[in-house]
């Protein structure tokens, strides 16, 4: 049983028994119709009503002589709504969405909710919610995760005597808070102490002692052994491993903007490609591309979504380090050289000698000139900020033209 299922609340307005006229003025009610049909079954509420003949359109006005009750159920509230009304302190409401999958970087104040939070979410989405644990620290990128919400309920899983459990080809690795070096240091204290509501009457309490006993603060992590996806990005349609593969959906505009920026027939080089989120869109488009990757697993994507976008030529595809695959190409004349491994690209300049470069890097927004200049010896570099990661860290890209 979904306890959230039993969430309602109450809530009257004034009616007409009449069809509708110019000479009424309706109540617009977000959410709510300002028509509605007695014999209809609504998913988000349930009406409550002494009329006797249900072919009746009751209309929501303000000069009604009748009042009519609606009961609005789990499914009328957003998700915001539900967690910000069972928890004391503001929840993360915004995420990255990839494919079928929601991604969460939780703060340590928001980790006792996390389960409640993933509940919530996959209630309104469908889409399995994972919270990342971390840094990316991994040489091909990706960062690890936990699993937090999705098909199999925290509550439907043995945690107390299991630690692993197979469900649907998927293995569930439950970790328990003496398994974890770093989990204390994730810990915080118990903050489901009370309970604000959408209306203080509205909510049975001890439903919410229910709901917080059954997926707040559980000391316990669990992994899967694999994540996989598909989405379309910029008209093209990808399968992401996003155990194995990093994917970043935030970029969509700038890769967007990129692709727009190169000529077709131009011939690409794109270093550090991944699953294809660059080359794909230019293979579409007419270009000829040179991609290379070192993580084999992101190879493996790109291939699939070769064969996805039925794609059969034009590409040259490598599984080396980058230094290797940029001194093994010098001799072939590329226009344009992609960049976009921001915590190393810089550094790899040094392996390009012609064309246009378009190199993707971290740097903080006041040191980001010095740091170029130290790093390329170019005075006046041409920078534009993608996006801000993090208080400290931004990321730029750098473009040079070596044809000049």
């Amino acid at each position: 049983m979904n306890l959230l299922n039993l969430i309602e609340k109450v809530v009257s307005f004034k009616c007409k028994q009449a069809a509708p006229s110019k000479s009424i003025k309706l109540s617009k009610v977000y959410r709510i119709p300002s028509i509605i049909n007695l014999r209809k079954n609504y998913p988000t509420f349930r009406v409550e009503h002494n009329f006797s003949d249900l072919n009746t359109q009751i209309l929501l006005c303000d000069s009604g002589e009748h009042e009519i009750v609606l009961i609005l159920n789990y499914n009328f509230f957003h998700y915001s709504e539900i967690i910000n009304t069972i928890c004391d302190i503001p929840m993360p409401v915004s995420y990255e969405t990839v494919g079928d999958v929601i991604h969460f970087n939780l703060n340590v104040e928001h980790l006792p909710y996390k389960y409640l939070i993933g509940k919530i979410l996959y209630d309104k989405t469908g889409c399995t919610v994972i919270n990342k644990l971390g840094n990316i620290k991994s040489t091909f990128r990706y960062y690890d995760f936990e699993y937090i919400g999705g098909k199999v309920d925290i509550n439907s899983l043995n945690y107390n005597n299991e630690k692993e459990v197979n469900i649907d080809g998927t293995k569930y690795t439950i970790y328990k808070e003496e398994d974890i070096l770093d989990l204390k240091e994730r810990e915080c204290k118990n903050t489901c102490k009370s309970y604000t509501t959408l209306s203080k009457d509205d909510f049975n309490k001890e439903l919410l002692d229910l709901l917080i006993k059954d997926y707040c603060n559980k000391k316990i992590l669990i992994k899967i052994d694999k994540l996989e996806t598909t989405l379309v990005q910029n008209d093209v349609k990808f399968f992401i491993d996003l155990k194995n593969v990093y994917w970043c959906s935030k970029l969509q505009e700038e890769r967007r903007k990129l692709i727009n920026e190169i000529d077709s027939k131009s011939v690409v080089c794109d270093a550090f490609c991944g699953a294809g989120p660059m080359v794909i869109p230019l293979l579409k488009k007419g270009c000829q591309v040179y991609c290379n990757d070192l993580n084999e697993k992101a190879i493996n994507c790109l291939k699939i979504n070769l064969k996805i976008n039925k794609i059969e030529e034009g590409f040259n595809i490598e599984n080396q380090d980058a230094k290797v695959f940029l001194k093994n190409i010098q001799n072939v004349k590329i226009d344009h050289y992609i960049l976009n491994l921001p915590e190393y690209s810089i550094d790899y300049l040094k392996y390009i000698n012609q064309g246009k470069v378009h190199c993707y890097f971290f740097s903080n927004e006041n040191d980001v000139k010095n740091y170029v200049f130290v790093k390329t010896g170019i005075i006046n570099p041409n920078i534009r900020l993608i996006r801000k990661v993090s208080p400290s860290k931004n990321v730029y890209k750098l473009f040079i033209n070596l044809n000049k």
